[in-house]
Order: structure tokens, then C-alpha cells, then sequence
């Protein structure tokens, strides 16, 4: 288990949307694959295993964040490491055992990290693919339409940009390119984003004028497996169109229906009992009446908020560890909350 990567469109260097082109799959590929905003420090030191490094100028991370240190003199330096304090704008430090205590010298570089996936194939103008490092480690090929809709289908195993086997959802199930991660280009709002990201999932967020989600697509293998040795529990949902998984738990061919089930209370939003929200865990996953799992760190949220919350970030939330995001449920009924600083658990 890890803590995953959060990410957002107001990050320093953050790649982000245009009105005359989505760029999804761009985004999508600094998140998984490439990281942004690489910087160069000036000095580094390390202490008490802490580094410190400094730079020239604002180097645009977020405490919390997660970068990666290439290039250092001392091996055990580089890697992917999380942000734990930024002093200054031009200073930061992270935590890393066994650094032993001295000037750290090389032709140092960082960036945001991505999450350590792969893009196995060189991408075309309107097309990429990712695949898992982890887990099933199954393939998803986004695709940018002409009309500014943005599409995606899984695949258990791709030989190409354009070919792959057991699709999910199959092209019986949704024709074209798949999926769709949102509809429409709404040329006059501002659309920001965020993800969080792990080895074996992620979930992206499209908001419009920082409130309304306009796209939710999470690709990910549901934990905490109630099926033995379930190999075929890879998902794919969107908010749009619905969610399917790879196969159903016995491993017969084609991919199932798919979706999460919601609680709700009855009660308008904000609570009466404590006129505010309360955050529920265990979000099941189900495919054709069979529970497979629980969507990865994920919450009810009880009552449901207004639809102009999806973008909030609570801060303090009591029993979960550090930051809660809301987002629009992925069955398009209810809300669902991730939080974004507890550890992502293995399937």
C-alpha cells in the first residue's frame, strides 16, 4: 500500500484544457506517465534523513505533492518522494531513510511524479494508451474526437494503439472508440481538473468553473477482493455512460455490467443533525448482482450535497487521514468522496 498521487489543473506547470481541443489524454499522460514542471535545485542537503532543496526561484510544488529527484550524488536521493514542508517558495524538504547526513551535489533534477505508468505504444493526434504497472495491469486507450468528446475503452491486452483483446466495455456493449469521459465542449466555462492516481487505478475529474463535474472516469481494480484469485476485476466506469468490469469473477469471456451502490438518508443537504456532512466508507463495487470488491478510498457521503459540490476539498475530515475530495458518483445517483492522503490498499 502506498499513499497515491493527487494532481490538479492549478498546479505550477499542471498541463491543462483548451476550448479549441481537449486535451485529455495529454493530461492523463503527465498524471500516469511523464510528471511536469521539472525544475532544477541549486543545493541540496541532507539531515536527519531530510533533504532540503533549494532553488534559484519558485519551483511551483505543493507540500503533499509527490516528485521525483533524478541525478542526485548520492544514489538513495533519487526516486519518487512526497513533498513534506515548503518553508519558502524556493525551498522544500522530504523525508527519506537512510539518507545519510551531508551536501548532496549532481546535476540534480525534479518534477511532479506521474504514477509510475506506462505508455506502451508512441501516441497518434487523437489517441493514447496506458497501462498499470501493477496489479492485472491492464491496458486503457483514450481517444480525442473531432467534436471535442473524449472517449475510453480497457483491454486485458493491447499489440497496438488501435487493437486489443477483451475489451471493456466489449464494442457490442458501446460502439466506436468507448466510454465516454464527458460530453460536449462548453467553450465559455473554465474547466479545471484533478486526479488521484496509484499503481493500479486512477480517477479523473473534469470540472467546469471550478464546481459542476462535467467529466468522472475512474479506471482501477477494486480492493479489498471478495472473489479468491479474482484476475478479471479490472473496472472501468465513467460518469457518463457507466462502468464495466473485465469479466465476471469465474473468468468467462466478455465484459460485465457494472456499477456502485449508494446509501442515502433521506435528509437535505446540509445535515440537520449536524448541519454538515458525514463521510460513510465502503463503496461496493458490483457487477451482475455480485459484489467483487470496494471502490479504492472511497466514502459515501450522507446526505447527498448539492451538484455544484463536486469540486469542493474538505481539509479536516474526523477519522480520515488528511484530505477528502467530493466528486459525482459513478453511478449517477448519490456522491461519493475519495480521499486523497490515506494509503491506496493493494486488491
Amino acid at each position: 500500500m502506498a499513499i497515491p498521487y493527487y494532481t490538479h489543473s492549478g498546479m505550477a506547470g499542471a498541463p491543462q484544457f483548451s476550448t479549441a481541443a481537449r486535451a485529455t489524454p495529454d493530461i492523463l499522460a503527465a498524471v500516469l506517465v511523464n510528471g511536469f514542471n521539472v525544475q532544477a535545485p541549486t543545493s541540496a542537503v541532507a539531515s536527519g534523513g531530510v533533504l532540503t532543496l533549494n532553488y534559484g526561484s519558485a519551483h511551483g510544488y505543493e507540500a503533499l505533492c509527490h516528485i521525483t529527484i533524478t541525478g542526485a550524488s548520492v544514489a538513495a536521493a533519487n526516486g519518487t518522494w512526497r513533498v513534506a514542508t515548503v518553508p519558502a517558495g524556493n525551498q522544500l524538504t522530504c523525508t527519506i531513510a537512510g539518507l545519510p547526513d551531508g551536501a548532496v551535489g549532481g546535476t540534480i533534477s525534479t518534477k511532479v511524479a506521474g504514477a509510475g505508468w506506462t505508455e506502451p505504444f508512441a501516441p497518434d493526434a487523437t489517441t493514447r494508451v496506458f497501462r498499470m504497472p501493477a496489479g492485472n495491469q491492464r491496458f486503457l486507450r483514450v481517444y480525442r474526437a473531432a467534436n471535442q468528446q473524449v472517449f475510453g475503452r480497457g483491454y486485458e491486452d493491447m499489440p497496438g494503439l488501435d487493437t486489443g483483446t477483451e475489451p471493456f466495455p466489449t464494442m457490442d456493449q458501446t460502439t466506436g472508440n468507448g466510454a465516454t469521459f464527458f460530453q460536449g465542449n462548453n467553450p465559455g466555462a473554465t474547466h479545471l481538473w484533478w486526479a488521484l492516481a496509484s499503481p493500479t487505478g486512477f480517477y479523473f475529474v473534469n470540472l467546469i468553473n471550478a464546481g459542476f463535474a462535467q467529466g468522472i472516469a475512474a479506471f482501477f481494480e477494486p480492493t479489498e477482493s471478495v472473489k479468491p484469485a479474482d484476475a478479471y476485476n479490472t473496472a472501468f466506469f465513467t460518469a457518463v455512460t457507466g462502468g464495466w468490469q473485465a469479466r465476471s469473477h469465474t473468468g468467462v469471456a466478455g465484459a460485465v455490467v457494472s456499477a456502485t451502490s449508494q446509501i442515502t438518508t433521506g435528509q437535505t443537504y446540509p445535515s440537520p443533525i449536524n448541519n454538515g456532512q458525514r463521510f460513510v466508507y465502503g463503496v461496493p463495487v458490483i457487477a451482475v448482482s455480485t459484489l467483487r470488491g470496494l471502490l479504492p478510498n472511497a466514502f459515501h457521503m450522507l446526505p447527498a450535497p448539492a451538484a455544484t459540490n463536486a469540486g469542493v476539498l474538505y481539509s479536516t475530515v474526523e477519522n480520515i487521514t488528511g484530505r477528502v475530495r467530493s466528486l459525482h458518483s459513478l453511478n449517477a445517483h448519490g456522491y461519493t468522496a475519495i480521499a486523497l492522503d490515506e494509503d491506496w490498499p493493494e486488491a
